[in-house]
């Protein structure tokens, strides 16, 4: 009987090693994606955050692991990679759908429906990219329309919101709507 509480709590201690070893992989993992994005190096800080979304879900924490797979969607979108970025944050977004982490969801919501309007507005011509383009768009104001209700009672991500609104308006040529 000792001895099978004895090798319990190597392995419990085991565990929790291991599980500490992965935050801290985790952690830095963060930071050199960090210093990759602000070197310009987008495809490593995307490397770097992908290591870090997997140990974060790993480690069952889905605010840390969002967070990881927003950077991504960053360093996506600046290398002009839209659909790839709108994904991770679609990925992001499902995490996070909790009443807690409402501030991080309107965020993502944010950076959806901006991103759904850039895809919009650089149109390749071609019939499956129009399709793709046309469902993104609905999802553009949708996205927005999402996170102002979330919004709702604070004024600083209602402003947030209604910024990105003014901005798809802008995006797609209608600069009444912007104003609205």
């Amino acid at each position: 009987m000792k001895t099978l509480i004895f090798l319990s709590i190597i392995f419990t201690s085991l565990l929790c090693h291991s599980a500490l070893a992965n935050k801290t992989t985790a952690q830095q993992a963060m930071r050199q994606g960090s210093k990759s994005f602000q070197d310009g190096d987008f495809t490593q800080a995307i490397q770097h955050w992908q290591q870090a979304a997997q140990l974060y879900g790993q480690l069952s924490q889905p605010v840390a692991q969002s967070q990881a797979l927003t950077q991504q969607a960053e360093a996506y979108q600046r290398l002009g990679f839209y659909p790839e970025a709108i994904n991770q944050l679609a990925t992001a977004l499902a995490l996070v759908k909790s009443p807690e982490n409402k501030e991080l969801q309107v965020s993502i919501l944010a950076n959806l429906g901006y991103l759904c309007a850039i895809l919009n507005e650089s149109s390749t011509g071609e019939e499956e990219t129009k399709s793709h383009r046309q469902n993104c768009e609905r999802g553009a104001l949708c996205y927005i329309d999402e996170g102002l209700q979330l919004a709702q009672g604070n004024d600083v991500l209602t402003a947030l919101m209604l910024i990105s609104r003014g901005n798809i308006f802008a995006l797609n040529k209608e600069p009444l709507q912007a104003l609205a």
